[in-house]
């Protein structure tokens, strides 16, 4: 008898990780912020909520990137260095471009705007990478955070699959 209600709690959520919505939460936050470089003072939200059904195709990651805005101005000639340092989002890209950091370089690269260092990431709460903000340099990788929660997720997706065969 144990033993059944250990498969039936197993079952339920395994359930609901295969039938259940999927998420992916980071820390969200920007430079102008004032205070991204510490990502406990950053909020957070699920990036699948913003995607609704357009996941199809599409990697969604988290990541933490220092951007360096000092000497670019806007259309407006404006300058732009108080933007300079911690970003911190979902990134979202289709599958086929594989490293979102390279993307994303690339695609700031074609305005001019610099990004020191960036780093992606794929478990929730994983963004919350330390930087040097002198160097802008990452200094720490913490993408520790819900791996035993996705470890336990797939653990338990695989005894699903072999309980319903």
């Amino acid at each position: 008898m144990q033993y059944l209600s250990i498969v039936v709690v197993l079952l339920l959520i395994c359930g609901y990780s295969v039938l259940g919505k999927q998420s992916l939460f980071c820390y969200q936050c920007k430079a102008t912020d004032g205070s991204c470089e510490n990502y406990t003072s950053a909020s957070s939200y699920n990036c699948y909520d913003q995607l609704g059904d357009y996941t199809t195709n599409v990697a969604v990651t988290c990541y933490s990137a220092f951007i360096d805005y000092s000497g670019i101005v806007d259309i407006n000639g404006a300058t732009r260095d108080h933007e300079t340092g911690v970003y911190r989002e979902c990134g979202i890209i289709p599958n086929y471009l594989g490293d979102y950091c390279e993307w994303y370089i690339a695609e700031l690269a074609i305005s001019n705007i610099p990004v020191v260092s960036c780093e992606w990431c794929n478990i929730s709460y994983c963004n919350k990478h330390t930087f040097d903000l002198e160097t802008g340099l990452i200094t720490g990788n913490s993408v520790n955070g819900g791996s035993i929660v996705s470890l336990v997720l797939l653990l338990l997706n695989i005894c699903l699959m072999y309980v319903m065969k």
